[in-house]
């Protein structure tokens, strides 16, 4: 990420912390991030947002200082959720799934391979396709549920 980039971000959440900080006593509350996560957009699972909170909270007081904040925020707004990523992948799977029959054969994960890693002999991808073909059936199928 560029250094302008951050220096935007460090703004923006400068900007919702200090909203929130009214005292200016250098920390939030952390039963305030879940109104903060709201007045700044982002989405958020609340199970997931306390883990988070006791992990950037570190001492437990329950105060978070400005770059515990950060770090908590900046983590929320990267993370995607399990469901989004598996419907991501699905979706990226039936791509190369051309025939809809539910897998991908050797072949076809070999060349997909040798498209994304050209630089790899074929010894490298037959070891990588056994790898991923644990079953040794030819078939590679998409397991998430």
């Amino acid at each position: 990420m560029a250094a302008s980039n951050n220096t935007a971000l460090i703004v923006e959440y400068q900007k919702f912390f200090d909203m929130f900080d009214r005292g200016k006593q250098g920390y939030i509350m952390a039963t305030q991030i879940g109104q903060i996560m709201h007045a700044m957009e982002q989405d958020f699972d609340e199970k997931q947002l306390r883990k988070l909170i006791r992990k950037f909270d570190a001492d437990g007081s329950g105060k978070l200082e400005f770059d515990e904040f950060c770090a908590l925020v900046y983590t929320v707004a990267n993370t995607v959720d399990k469901e989004t990523l598996q419907k991501e992948l699905r979706e990226a799977f039936r791509l190369f799934d051309k025939e809809g029959n539910g897998y991908i054969s050797r072949p076809t994960l070999k060349a997909l391979l040798k498209e994304i890693a050209d630089d790899l002999s074929d010894d490298q991808l037959e070891a990588a396709v056994d790898e991923i073909d644990e079953d040794g059936s030819g078939k590679i199928e998409f397991e998430g549920n």
